[in-house]
C-alpha cells in the first residue's frame, strides 16, 4: 500500500466469477474507489494486454502516479510493470517482462514476486 496525501492506495488478486485470477488497484479516501481492474490472463498462456493478478506492493511516485507489477500478462505472460496517475485516472503499462527460454531463464526477469516492492511509505 503507499500513501498519497489522506488517500491510500494498494492492490488485491481475486478469483474471477467462472475461474481465473485477476485483481484490482485501489484507492481509499472518503470513498472506495477502483482505480484499475485488471484482466484475466489467458490460462494456457498467462498473457494479457496490461496484466493481470497485482502481486507486488505499490508504491507511489513523482506527480501523485501509483506504480506497481503483475505477476501475469504482458505479451509473453510473465508481468508487466504499470503506473496509473490518480489525476488523470490514466493506466499505462511501462514495461512487459520477456519471454522464459528453454532454459528457463529471460534477460529482465520474469513473475515478479508475491508482496515484493518498496516499503509501505517509500516513494519513488
Amino acid at each position: 500500500m503507499a500513501f498519497s496525501g489522506l488517500r491510500l492506495c494498494g492492490t488485491f488478486t481475486a478469483l474471477a466469477l467462472g475461474g481465473g485470477v485477476a485483481g484490482s488497484a485501489f484507492a481509499v479516501d472518503a470513498d472506495f474507489s477502483v482505480l484499475y481492474a485488471f484482466e484475466i490472463a489467458d490460462p494456457t498462456t498467462g498473457a494479457s494486454q496490461f496484466g493481470s493478478q497485482p502481486d507486488t506492493r505499490p508504491a507511489l511516485g513523482p506527480n501523485h502516479s501509483v506504480y506497481g507489477m503483475t505477476y501475469y500478462g504482458g505479451a509473453n505472460g510473465n508481468g508487466v510493470i504499470y503506473r496509473f496517475d490518480l489525476h488523470t485516472r490514466r493506466y499505462t503499462v511501462l514495461h512487459t517482462f520477456s519471454a522464459v527460454d528453454a532454459a528457463g531463464s529471460n534477460e529482465d526477469g520474469a513473475n515478479p514476486g508475491v508482496g515484493r516492492g518498496p516499503p509501505p511509505h517509500a516513494s519513488i
